[in-house]
């Protein structure tokens, strides 16, 4: 993504998802308005200073330091909300500890990956017996049967995909 910054506007272009077969490959372009943010950013530090001042203590504080550097502040904070005990003021709950957040935050990365295993395995085997229905009704190249399909853009997309994978 390639985002230029101008008085109030950012103009952004993303790279297109569009398949090579497609004419257009254009991009994507829009305007975000620019919204004027009072937050500047804080050193490692300050953001340990800050979690400690709001009542989140720490078992190895340079440990601390080495693991904000990898996961960003404020990607852990939505880990560190459940151990608030008051919202408004960030005040954490007694026994929280930096470290459990961290263990919350590896647990769910975990548990991420886990599951986009088991959707992968779903998906392949899915697509597998599709294949080998619509296959052994319609011949092993009805990819390429133009009456096989009601909507001609999934006919197109459905031969360039089988074309490009027997090329490949």
């Amino acid at each position: 993504m390639f985002a230029v910054q101008q008085k109030n506007t950012i103009f952004a272009l993303t790279i297109s998802a569009t398949p090579l077969y497609n004419a257009y490959q254009g991009g994507t372009y829009f305007f975000i308005p620019m919204v004027t943010y009072t937050k500047q950013p804080i050193s490692i530090a300050d953001q340990i200073t800050i979690l400690k001042n709001r009542g989140l203590p720490f078992d190895d504080e340079q440990g601390a330091v080495e693991c904000l550097k990898i996961i960003s502040y404020f990607r852990l904070a939505n880990y560190w909300k459940p151990m608030e005990s008051d919202k408004v003021n960030h005040v954490f709950k007694p026994k929280s500890k930096f470290e459990n957040i961290v263990t919350l935050y590896n647990f769910d990365k975990e548990l991420r990956t886990l599951i986009f295993s088991a959707i992968q395995s779903i998906e392949i085997a899915l697509r597998t017996k599709v294949i080998q229905i619509v296959s052994s009704n319609c011949g092993a190249f009805w990819f390429a049967e133009e009456s096989l399909f009601s909507n001609t853009t999934i006919f197109s997309r459905c031969l360039c995909d089988g074309i490009s994978k027997v090329v490949v």
